[in-house]
């Protein structure tokens, strides 16, 4: 008992300092490898993916232990084609396969043969799955129950750091347009008022 409270406090402490060091950015870029580091402070992988979903196509935003160009070929594929995936989005539950190849909507490919251990994480934000958090292990049974309160958790950290992310470069992004259009229009302005 008394070493199961220290794993809680030692486990609480780790969620405290992750979820800062994730929200601490505001480039995306620098967000999405905060977001590995600090998921794998809080859990062991093999492997592991950031995905982010708009409408029915999800995006590798970043991975780890994989190849992502073999990988991308399956994540870009439509939610609705990956019952797995369309579960979690629908559900907007966490979903742990202790033995993936059990699950009838697990999907065997020669890239997966060695996944023996599987979780599935929702990223919400204002009740909207935006993304998805996805981490695997080659040892069977590897993950259980007990770590769904800790990723779910380091989730809603990340949903909402991702979120704001995304808003951040969409401002920049819109900044430097704005920026462009001024110089062309001091340009034009100029050589207008030098023909007259």
């Amino acid at each position: 008992l008394l070493r199961q409270e220290r794993e809680l406090c030692r486990q609480t402490e780790m969620l405290r300092e992750v979820a800062g060091t994730i929200g601490s950015s505001e480039e995306l870029d620098d967000v999405k490898v905060r977001i590995l580091d600090g998921l794998a402070r809080i859990v062991k992988y093999d492997t592991a993916s950031l995905q982010i979903i708009r409408g029915d196509h999800r995006t590798l935003l970043a991975g780890r232990g994989f190849n992502t160009e073999t990988a991308t070929r399956y994540l870009v594929r439509p939610i609705s084609k990956d019952p797995l995936i369309k579960r979690i989005v629908q559900s907007q539950e966490p979903l742990i396969l202790t033995h993936p190849e059990q699950d009838p909507d697990w999907g065997l490919r020669s890239d997966t043969v060695e996944v023996n251990s599987w979780i599935g994480i929702p990223l919400i934000y204002n009740r909207e799955v935006i993304g998805l958090l996805t981490v695997d292990h080659h040892q069977p049974g590897f993950y259980q129950e007990e770590v769904r309160d800790a990723l779910v958790a380091i989730a809603d950290e990340v949903a909402v750091a991702v979120r704001n992310a995304r808003i951040f470069d969409s401002a920049q992004r819109r900044i430097r347009e704005l920026e462009l259009i001024s110089v062309v229009t001091d340009l034009m302005s100029a050589k207008l008022a030098s023909e007259y």
